[in-house]
């Protein structure tokens, strides 16, 4: 038996005049990630995989040295959603909005420049490849909140905005890999 633990990445350092994209780690977000480590080392990782993103890749990297790790894999496909050109919102209201209308037509392109189904089913892809590969590891998969709550969404039963609303920063779901049954869910850590 195996499992895949998603993971969102850790506290972002929001930065306006930059594209999310390349936003890096708050020093509580680094804290964070020791936090997360904890959390994690009862599940026995053995392999650890980021999306590119800055704030993705610091969070495997800290939490994988802390873990006694090697270096993550950098996996392109568990980026968040493709959104380079989303003006940066300065009201949390107005970007929580503007995420839900699109996450009810997730077959438009509404928000950035990927439709919230083909971001869904890239990471579904990245994370049967991954599976694949290491078929006799516990592998953890560093990505992000929105991308994650639609791909989380369907196994859990629940609307994708209440997951994508209660996934702080970091969150983690360990999930019996093939069956793709979740077994926890931590949308906090405390």
């Amino acid at each position: 038996m195996s499992y895949l633990i998603l993971i969102r990445h850790s506290i972002s350092h929001q930065t306006p005049a930059v594209s999310s994209h390349e936003w890096t780690l708050t020093p509580e977000g680094v804290e964070r990630c020791g936090r997360l480590a904890e959390h994690l080392a009862p599940y026995q990782v053995t392999r650890i995989v980021a999306s590119p993103e800055p704030k993705a890749r610091l969070t495997a990297e800290n939490t994988a040295q802390i873990l006694h790790l090697p270096a993550p894999e950098i996996v392109p496909d568990l980026q968040e959603q493709k959104r380079v050109t989303s003006r940066y919102y300065n009201s949390v209201g107005d970007f929580e909005a503007a995420v839900i209308a699109a996450m009810q037509r997730p077959d438009e392109v509404l928000f950035g420049e990927e439709s919230f189904t083909a971001a869904r089913n890239r990471l579904d892809h990245a994370l049967h490849h991954l599976m694949e590969c290491y078929p006799d590891d516990t592998v953890a998969a560093v990505s992000h909140g929105t991308v994650m709550a639609l791909w989380l969404a369907p196994l859990l039963h629940r609307p994708v905005e209440e997951v994508w609303r209660a996934l702080g920063m970091p969150a983690y779901a360990v999930i019996d890999w093939p069956q793709k049954r979740i077994i926890h869910l931590q949308e906090t850590l405390t």
